[in-house]
């Protein structure tokens, strides 16, 4: 059992359409979809998405051998939730594929197309979640999760862990600051191997001219800070196309990996036992 990331970039995966920005422009740096997490079963063939990126075919085309299971949303989003338009009868025309989300994230993709239409045409079949409840996958597999505060536009936020026989794994690629003291925090940290951290923007420099609180995700060299003493179980994801942790060869990503942490790497994988 394992996770295996495919994508690590921001919504707009990277590089980003139409940017001519240093990072974007640098051919020493991969591309990738935007962050995306597979779980994979080996021994049934099988696995399920946790976010499905608008890159999808680019994102799952290394597991084009396994059969997918399901896929579970965290927001609505546009690199969050929008690869599902590829189940259609267009493309992998699925039937009643699973789709695990939110109340609220069920109403937006009821009431707006395409989705609407595969709903409809039975491609997916939606099962709404609740936070702090669990969905059994196979004797081996549980997912769960937890509503995290995000920028609402149009749904609510959940944040994931995977639980493997052995092993668990907290996946969060979007959320609000808050402070990495908050005991609930510092509980999920302990009690998981894996700790998968939004890390949009590496620090406030990125954003030149802008009021960084409209833009309130937590920066990386925060997290870094605080968040120290579990370097070894934290992968920075979610990175969008100006963050100099995208460039390994930068000064951030190099202290970054002196300190402990790892920035998150497409095909990275985590044994879950």
């Amino acid at each position: 059992m394992q996770a295996r990331l495919l994508g690590i970039a921001q919504d707009g995966g990277f590089p980003q359409p139409g940017c001519t920005c240093l990072n974007c422009t640098n051919p020493s740096i991969d591309p990738s979809p935007a962050a995306c997490l597979a779980i994979i079963d080996e021994e049934s063939q099988s696995f399920w998405l946790i976010d499905a990126p608008p890159q999808f075919e680019q994102a799952t085309r290394p597991l084009a051998h396994l059969k997918l299971q399901g896929v579970f949303l965290t927001h609505a989003h546009i690199g969050h939730y929008t690869g599902p338009i590829f189940l259609g009868k267009e493309a992998l025309n699925t039937k009643n594929l699973p789709v695990y989300c939110s109340r609220q994230m069920h109403i937006f993709l009821r009431d707006n197309e395409p989705w609407t239409s595969l709903i409809r045409n039975q491609n997916i079949q939606i099962h709404e979640i609740k936070s702090h409840e669990s969905t059994i996958l196979n004797l081996n597999l549980t997912v769960a999760q937890i509503a995290v505060p995000h920028r609402p536009d149009f749904t609510d936020t959940f944040a994931y862990f995977v639980i493997g026989p052995r092993k668990s794994l907290f996946y969060c690629p979007d959320i609000d600051y808050f402070h990495y003291s908050n005991p609930s925090f510092q509980a999920i940290c302990r009690l998981n191997e894996y700790l998968l951290l939004d890390a949009t923007f590496y620090s406030p420099s990125e954003l030149p001219g802008q009021d960084i609180t409209k833009i309130p995700h937590p920066f990386a060299n925060e997290t870094i800070r605080q968040l120290n003493s579990f370097a070894e179980k934290v992968t920075l994801i979610h990175l969008n196309h100006s963050n100099p942790l995208l460039d390994k060869n930068s000064p951030e990503a190099t202290a970054t990996r002196e300190l402990g942490f790892t920035v998150g790497q497409i095909g990275q994988t985590f044994d879950l036992g």
